[in-house]
């Protein structure tokens, strides 16, 4: 076992569970927001460490409950899942599946009941979750893998022709945007605007899939449409919105475009990546992409080299204990899938989970401050 200085010894972490949960769960009533370049709980700064895999909600047999209480046990007070998650077993944002192709034009409610469960499930434990409403990844690919293949707006899997082509998804505006994705970014705010704990993000690695090479038209329409929805005068949720660029052009837009709130990065090195000091906005690092996503027996790294990158890029992601609001972590864990990663339906299990990487985030995650109690709806 790796020796992690900053992991406090397994005791303290057991006591600290014991005062939180010998009391009635409470609802947290949480509400992120930014000041500049800190993100803010109850205008306080806090640090997000995140842990978990994308496919959490698609799955409606993954046990959300147990894997929450889980990561608060920890202090994880973060995890991300997809909207559109290509290879899901189960559901999706349009009726329908890939072996009897997806209606565009039918909205499907299991799907949006799923996803807002999950979000309250969470905000209950005081964690965040960044909901990504559009994939990159998926705008990749020919008929030997499984990401435009299977993607529903690839026109073999719906009964809709929208797109023959994923040079097409950059087309807005369009009779595709207006009748299918407009309605969707439409469809999750209104399921998720009376919860403070979410983070919208765009799009998941646009510029290195094909997507806004050249412009950052998409990621700038879906953004617009995101701030005229959260800012509208009934809405009472969070209205923190968050960017994923990595090549130069949509990561200085999306620093400077007063609409984006939180930067996210996807690393592939321990080292920080270029440009994300003083940014002037939150910044949140990723290891989605790192070998350190994936287990040793698909590709990865050995069990003791992975969790020492892991924590390489901890450490410089937090190079000083001091929570100030401005950094910040996710941890993809692709071994939640189990032997499932390299077929074409990923099945995430909370089985699966590594409880020696939730260890090591653990030690980097903040104290939970005490919440007044004007702030704690009693379940």
């Amino acid at each position: 076992m790796l020796d992690l200085p900053r992991n406090r010894p397994s005791w303290v972490l057991k006591s600290i569970a014991v005062l939180l949960f010998a009391f009635p769960l409470a609802s947290q009533s949480m509400t992120l927001t930014r000041a500049g370049s800190r993100l803010l709980v109850d205008n306080k700064p806090i640090r997000l460490v995140g842990y978990g895999c994308y496919g959490m909600v698609s799955e409606s047999s993954f046990e959300s409950v147990t894997f929450f209480d889980r990561l608060a046990e920890s202090r994880i007070n973060l995890v991300r899942v997809w909207v559109l998650f290509h290879w899901t077993n189960d559901l999706t944002p349009f009726e329908g599946s890939r072996a009897s192709r997806y209606d565009l034009l039918k909205q499907n409610d299991a799907f949006y009941s799923r996803l807002k469960n999950f979000v309250g499930m969470a905000e209950e434990r005081g964690i965040v979750v960044q909901v990504c409403l559009f994939d990159g990844v998926a705008l990749t690919g020919d008929n030997s893998t499984n990401r435009w293949p299977n993607f529903p707006y690839n026109t073999v899997n719906n009964f809709q022709d929208y797109l023959t082509s994923p040079g097409q998804f950059n087309d807005v505006p369009s009779e595709w945007w207006s009748e299918v994705t407009g309605p969707l970014i439409d469809r999750v705010v209104d399921e998720l605007g009376n919860f403070g704990n979410v983070i919208y993000e765009a799009v998941n690695e646009p510029d290195t899939h094909g997507l806004d090479t050249t412009s950052p038209q998409f990621d700038r329409d879906v953004v617009d449409r995101l701030y005229d929805l959260l800012h509208r005068p009934d809405y009472q949720g969070s209205k923190i919105i968050s960017v994923n660029p990595e090549a130069a052009l949509l990561r200085e837009w999306a620093i400077s475009y007063g609409k984006v709130d939180l930067v996210s990065y996807h690393i592939k090195s321990t080292d920080a990546p270029q440009g994300i000091s003083d940014v002037g906005k939150p910044v949140l690092i990723s290891n989605d992409g790192d070998t350190s996503q994936r287990t040793e027996a698909f590709g990865g790294l050995d069990p003791v080299s992975r969790l020492a990158r892991i924590q390489s890029m901890l450490d410089n992601t937090f190079p000083h204990e001091e929570v100030d609001g401005t950094r910040h972590f996710e941890c993809l864990d692709k071994g939640l899938y189990g032997s499932t990663w390299t077929t074409d339906n990923y099945d995430p299990r909370y089985e699966n989970r590594n409880e020696e990487i939730i260890e090591l985030l653990s030690g980097y995650a903040p104290i939970i401050p005490e919440r007044p109690a004007s702030q704690l709806r009693l379940r």
